[in-house]
């Protein structure tokens, strides 16, 4: 919720590597960058530039208000009421739901 409501605010994130679902909201997003240790993050911190984190928070926004808006909510809400199945706009999305599926299953 938190990587949410940072991109709903128009800033960028950073994350750590071992949240595939954070990480994976990054790349579909392009709103924040991921890093596996302290000296990755560390030099995310020194060099990424004011231009770059406007961008990152902007296209993160963009993201959010697409994906997780009121009226986005209420949409896939009212397809799920009408037996229409939900329609999943970014492949990789759908294929780490399979992966996460496939985890739970085991």
């Amino acid at each position: 919720m938190v990587l949410l409501e940072t991109w709903a605010a128009g800033r960028p994130t950073i994350v750590n590597a071992a949240s595939e679902v954070l990480v994976g909201h990054c790349q579909r997003s392009n709103g924040g960058l991921w890093y596996n240790n302290y000296d990755e993050c560390a030099d995310i911190l020194q060099s990424v530039n004011n231009q770059t984190k406007d961008r990152l928070g902007q296209q993160g926004q963009r993201y959010v208000k697409e994906n997780y808006s009121w009226a986005r909510a209420e949409s896939v809400y009212l397809e799920a009421l009408a037996g229409k199945p939900p329609a999943i706009q970014n492949l990789s999305a759908a294929a780490g739901l399979q992966r996460g599926a496939r985890r739970r299953a085991e």
